[in-house]
This record gives structure tokens, C-alpha cells and sequence, in this order.
């Protein structure tokens, strides 16, 4: 995907048509100079966004506007060529806008923040590309990527237990884990894993979040049929954000 440098387009067709219409950049070097660095941008962003013709055109009239005597009459002519192929190429081409707070969200690389990034890296891709999709109004797909990132973060707790039976690297079920958390919950506090029976509020309350993202979820998310409307996918999005952030500030990878 490429970002649209939309004034940048502005900018160059206004001196485009300074070009065709004035002549009296012929006699100031420093108009020429400012049309030609204007121009250099506009062939910049055309390349960028693939406008071959417009890209060669362009680049023809700047070499010769470069030139010591450009005459108008021959920029003129090479204006209109590289207005007319720019027109035509822009014509063919599909874009679509993002609001203000959608494209900051779209390119933000830590949209839960600089915590969750260092304690869970391996997330990073998964929260990005929920929140890519969220901004592009794609509210499923962000909920398949968040319901990876809470994945990450069940096999995350259930390495505090250090027990073999929900070893992340045995690729466990959910109800694998939650089931021995429960397990953990139902013992006496003296007889829980150090870690669970030194933060009982922390580990208890995060065991019955998982249950319940389960529940409500991530069983229906891995169904074919299961569509988010966006409202639906912000609230999740929401969620899991501030469920990470309270996560990371005991736990991570």
C-alpha cells in the first residue's frame, strides 16, 4: 500500500499550469528553480504510486526546463503532455481515504503501547494488523488478530505454572489450559506454584478474563460464519488492549 501524497499532486499541477500559462518564469531563475523542485517532486510521487507515462513525461520536462534557455513555447508543450498523461493515469486509479484518527492508528507501530511491545514481542505483528484492519473497516479479520494475541498471552500465563502438561511448546487447547487453571484455583492457597500463590488477586482474576474471552469470542471468531460488525471489533480491540497492558505489568514472553 502506498500513502498518497495528495498536496504534493496539488502542488505540481499548479505548476504545471504555470508552466502552459506564464511566461515569465523564462526570465527568473529562481521561479525555474522552484518549478523544477516542485515538478521533481510530483515525478517522485508518480513513480511511487506506478504512473509510468506521467513519470516519463515529467521527467522529460524537467531535463528541459533544466537546459540554460528552455523556450516556453516548447515547456508548454511538454506541460501538457506530462497534465494530460497525469490526468489520464489518476483516472485509472482507485484511492481510498482514511479519516485523520484512522490513519494514525493505521501507522502506529505500538498501538498498545511501549509495555506491551517489550513484554510481549512476538505479538507486535498480530496487534498491528488488528489494528490495521480495524482502521480499514475490515472488523473480523482485526478480531482474528487479537484473538492470536490473547492466545499468546493464555500461553504466557500458563508458563508461570512450569508444568509440562500446558508447555507452550506442546501446542496445547485452550480448555487445556483454563482447565489447569482451574485446577490451580481449586487447591488451597498454601498449596498453589509460588508465583500464583504470592499474587492470588493477579493470577485469579486473569485465569477468569481468559475464560470468558473464550466464551465469548474466540469460540465464535473460529467459526466460518462469525462476522464483527466495526463498533463490535472496537470494543474488543479495546479490551484486549487494556486486558495486555495490565497483563504485561507482571508477565511477558
Amino acid at each position: 500500500m502506498y500513502r498518497f501524497k495528495a498536496e504534493t499532486f496539488v502542488r505540481g499541477i499548479e505548476h504545471l499550469q504555470l508552466v502552459q500559462g506564464d511566461t515569465a518564469w523564462t526570465e527568473d531563475n529562481e521561479s525555474r528553480s522552484l518549478i523544477v523542485t516542485t515538478l521533481g517532486r510530483l515525478l517522485d510521487a508518480s513513480n511511487e504510486i506506478g504512473l509510468a507515462l506521467s513519470t516519463k513525461s515529467l521527467r522529460t520536462l524537467i531535463e528541459y526546463l533544466n537546459l540554460p534557455n528552455p523556450k516556453a513555447s516548447v515547456a508548454k508543450r511538454f506541460a501538457e503532455d506530462a497534465q494530460g498523461r497525469l490526468t489520464d493515469e489518476l483516472e485509472l486509479q482507485p484511492f481510498y481515504r482514511l479519516t485523520v484518527n484512522a490513519a494514525a492508528l493505521y501507522e502506529d507501530a505500538l498501538p498498545f503501547g511501549d509495555i506491551v511491545g517489550k513484554q510481549f514481542p512476538s505479538v507486535t505483528f498480530d496487534i498491528s494488523e488488528a489494528t490495521k484492519c480495524l482502521a480499514l473497516q475490515r472488523p473480523t479479520a482485526g478480531v482474528f488478530h487479537l484473538m492470536r494475541v490473547m492466545e499468546a498471552a493464555l500461553r504466557a500465563v500458563a508458563r508461570t505454572l512450569q508444568d509440562e502438561s500446558v508447555d507452550p511448546a506442546k501446542n496445547p487447547t485452550w480448555q487445556r489450559i483454563l482447565g489447569r487453571f482451574d485446577a490451580e484455583l481449586a487447591k488451597p492457597l498454601a498449596d498453589r506454584t509460588e508465583r500464583w500463590r504470592a499474587d492470588d488477586p493477579f493470577f485469579s482474576g486473569i485465569a477468569a478474563h481468559l475464560r470468558a474471552v473464550k466464551d465469548a469470542w474466540r469460540n465464535e471468531t473460529m467459526h466460518v460464519g462469525a462476522k464483527y460488525t466495526d463498533a463490535e471489533a472496537w470494543d474488543i480491540w479495546n479490551h484486549v488492549g487494556s486486558f495486555m497492558r495490565h497483563l504485561a505489568t507482571k508477565i511477558g514472553e
